[in-house]
């Protein structure tokens, strides 16, 4: 009945399948779908270069708000190969490209991740 529920059907379970992540056992495929991860959202972060051969480092990843646009959103601010728990650093603090550009703007110049982070903590708006 849970299947039903959240719409994990043969082509949910395909869609896993191509993207690398075969032999799920069935809370395995219900908990990836009720964390909202799913071929999409897997196929578009592997274009952004971030593939862990464990779906947990994804799942991780969603309930902490990262997603491609937000991947995007720090590369358009100069930061480009950061790991997904450094993502994940960044977006439970708060770090944003508006945020990041404000920081620079006010002559910051580039920054680290974690200079970024400090900042935002202190309450730099």
């Amino acid at each position: 009945m849970r299947f039903a529920v959240l719409l994990v059907d043969r082509e949910f379970i395909e869609s896993l399948k191509s993207a690398g992540y075969k032999n799920l056992g069935a809370e395995d495929l219900v908990r990836v779908r009720d964390h909202g991860v799913d071929g999409e959202y897997i196929a578009d972060m592997k274009d952004l270069g971030y593939a862990p051969s464990n779906l947990d480092e994804l799942v991780e990843s969603r309930d902490h708000g990262v997603d491609p646009s937000y991947i995007r959103s720090l590369k358009e601010a100069g930061y480009e190969n950061l790991s997904l728990p450094e993502l994940r650093r960044a977006r439970d603090h708060g770090v944003t490209r508006g945020f990041i550009q404000r920081v620079k703007a006010r002559g910051y110049g580039n920054p680290s991740l974690d200079e970024v982070i400090r900042l935002r903590d202190r309450g730099l708006e």
